[in-house]
């Protein structure tokens, strides 16, 4: 009796875990946002200081988003859908092409163990990648071209199945992170670039080299390549 409901407790906290997480975070987030808010308002709103605050306004915004967007998924999957979802917003290569599971299925995630391989330094770069452009609308280019380029690398170049995971965007945002601060070459920009560069490089190589079985490599390459090409593109733009 007691094994019994010692298993069903331990299925209840495994299906309500990933909607706690979503709330703590869409918390978190929510109070950072109202102290930058804060901040910018009440102790130092003068005009020099103003695009800071406005910056990092956004970042954290932004990384908010991504942190609902692969919870989100995985809760709706993993509490009330039954791990349908994986197959439904995933991108496989060689079939019918679905446009829209180019932007889908790097939210998308198979266990939490995944989600954690992938989540710390997605929010990393993209917080950073956030400060370093120009605008929201900047940033909102970069990312469709590079989930525009890594779709479609997987869909022409990918192995059989379905291609879940934020790995490949990983990868992108470090790639421009580089290719954009080197581009530029401002102190802050390029200093921040060789930074992440140097910190990340290890990580990086061994990402790009992976190739084990339910790695999607192409991924991986067209993710990474995407970052650069992103970086140059806002680059001629700017």
């Amino acid at each position: 009796m007691k094994e019994r409901l010692k298993t069903r407790v331990n299925i209840f906290w495994d299906r309500i875990r990933p909607l706690l997480i979503l709330l703590v975070g869409c918390f978190l987030v929510y109070g950072l946002i109202q102290i930058l808010d804060y901040s910018a308002t009440n102790i130092d709103s003068s005009a020099e200081t103003a695009p800071l605050w406005h910056a990092l306004n956004t970042a954290v915004r932004v990384v908010g988003i991504f942190f609902i967007l692969i919870w989100g998924f995985f809760t709706l999957d993993h509490t009330f859908a039954r791990t349908n979802l994986k197959q439904s917003y995933g991108l496989s290569s060689k079939t019918t092409p679905r446009v829209s599971r180019f932007f889908t299925h790097p939210f998308v995630h198979g266990n939490e163990g995944h989600i954690r391989g992938n989540l710390p330094h997605l929010l990393l770069f993209v917080g950073i990648a956030a400060l370093m452009v120009p605008s929201a609308q900047a940033f909102f280019l970069i990312t469709i071209i590079m989930l525009t380029i890594e779709g479609v690398g997987i869909w022409v170049y990918g192995s059989k199945g379905n291609h879940i995971g934020a790995s490949g965007l990983v990868l992108g945002y470090y790639s421009f992170i580089v290719g954009y601060g080197w581009l530029m070459w401002s102190l802050w920009l390029t200093a921040t670039a060789i930074i992440i560069a140097i910190v990340f490089i290890k990580p990086t190589y061994e990402a790009l080299r992976n190739r084990e079985d339910q790695i999607s490599v192409a991924g991986h390459w067209f993710g990474f390549l995407g970052g650069f090409i992103a970086a140059a593109a806002l680059v001629q733009l700017t």
